[in-house]
């Protein structure tokens, strides 16, 4: 009969510590009890305390405890694809240092391609850092994963309405050619979204203008030099490239979508309308 005693005796002292989740994982690691998994949730409890604390101080020594028991985990566990995504967390939002987020967020991929929350996250840190044409990218991979990630699904159409930009390669594993012997129309095409997948967006429009001087009817690098206009800003701009578009085109269902959001954008709703109007019209 000794060892149903000794198991009680375990189980009681383990439910008097259940009087907080932290209290339980804590004790949970100290005895050793499922430890990656514990560790996983301890660290997850202490980055909830540094998220809602409002000292500065204090927030970074939860931040660092946490960052300790994740690193714990993926020691222990070097495929935990969800503490490296939290790690990613703490680096986005608490110590706002994008390059150790971005680190820890491709780790989590990497350890588990289908984990929806790290392409969904790299989106949201390539967009505050300016390269739309990344963050474009990871929503759409965000949401092949999980196509109902509502996430996901909103800020890639807020994105798109703001640059018209869809991207379905990943912009940041494009190689270009710059000593090429023949450098036409199709090569500048090329060259502009090689700068715009860096978020270079001024150089990216010369060479999209670049590539209309040499091929007045390349209708990509019209589409893509008003992308590139509106990005920056620069909506009159924009307009004009795509009624040069229109002017060869009229049935160019992106050049009048572009005019839609650019308008949106100008502050000119009428307008906008109007454009989106003569899209929808030659959609259906």
């Amino acid at each position: 009969m000794t060892i149903p005693v000794l198991y009680s005796i375990k189980t009681f002292s383990r439910n008097f510590a259940w009087k907080d989740e932290i209290t339980l994982f804590g004790t949970d690691i100290k005895s050793g009890e499922n430890c990656t998994q514990n560790l996983r949730h301890y660290g997850t409890e202490i980055l909830k305390l540094a998220i809602r604390e409002t000292d500065p101080v204090k927030k970074k020594e939860y931040a660092n405890k946490a960052i300790d028991i994740f690193k714990r985990a993926v020691q222990i566990h070097p495929k935990f694809s969800e503490c490296y995504n939290q790690l990613g967390t703490i680096y986005q939002e608490i110590f706002l240092i994008p390059d150790s987020a971005i680190y820890y967020y491709t780790k989590s991929i990497e350890a588990s391609p289908g984990l929806v929350y790290p392409y969904y996250n790299l989106g949201t840190i390539y967009q505050i850092t300016g390269n739309n044409a990344a963050a474009s990218y990871y929503y759409n991979e965000a949401i092949k994963r999980n196509p109902t990630y509502l996430n996901a699904i909103n800020a890639k159409k807020n994105l798109e309405k703001a640059t018209g930009l869809d991207v379905q390669i990943n912009p940041l594993a494009t190689v270009m050619d710059t000593v090429a012997q023949v450098k036409n129309s199709q090569y500048y095409y090329k060259l502009g979204n090689f700068y715009a997948s860096r978020g270079d967006y001024a150089k990216a429009a010369e060479q999209f203008q670049r590539s209309i001087n040499l091929d007045a009817g390349m209708e990509d690098s019209y589409i893509n030099l008003a992308n590139c206009y509106g990005v920056l800003k620069e909506y009159e701009k924009s307009i004009n490239v795509s009624e040069q578009l229109l002017l060869r085109n009229p049935n160019n269902i992106k050049a009048l979508e572009n005019l839609a959001v650019t308008y949106r954008s100008a502050g000119n709703n009428a307008k906008a309308d109007e454009y989106l109007s003569r899209a929808k019209e030659l959609k259906n």
